[in-house]
């Protein structure tokens, strides 16, 4: 089964130059994203997979797309540890 990112439900966000704030429902501080972290946010507008992300941030990014997937698991890991994004059929 392939692991399916979305955004958590109750984040409060806005885009800034150059990024996006997010503010999960529980959090005292909010968390800044910029670059490629700001575009995947705007991507998981969607919920999709890592593949995926990772194809269309190589594709903007000008990176391969085997270096950008092993760039955002541990970003989307950590986004999902502060109740940012969801991860659903989990497959670990």
């Amino acid at each position: 089964m392939t692991t399916v990112w979305a955004r958590g439900r109750g984040v409060a966000w806005r885009r800034v130059s150059g990024g996006a704030v997010l503010l999960p429902p529980a959090a005292d501080e909010p968390i800044l994203v910029t670059g490629p972290g700001a575009a995947v946010w705007e991507l998981l507008a969607t919920p999709s997979d890592l593949p995926a992300l990772a194809e269309t941030i190589s594709t903007e990014y000008g990176v391969s797309a085997d270096r950008v997937g092993s760039d955002l698991t541990p970003f989307l890991e950590a986004l999902a540890d502060c109740a940012v994004v969801t991860r659903s059929g989990d497959d670990r």
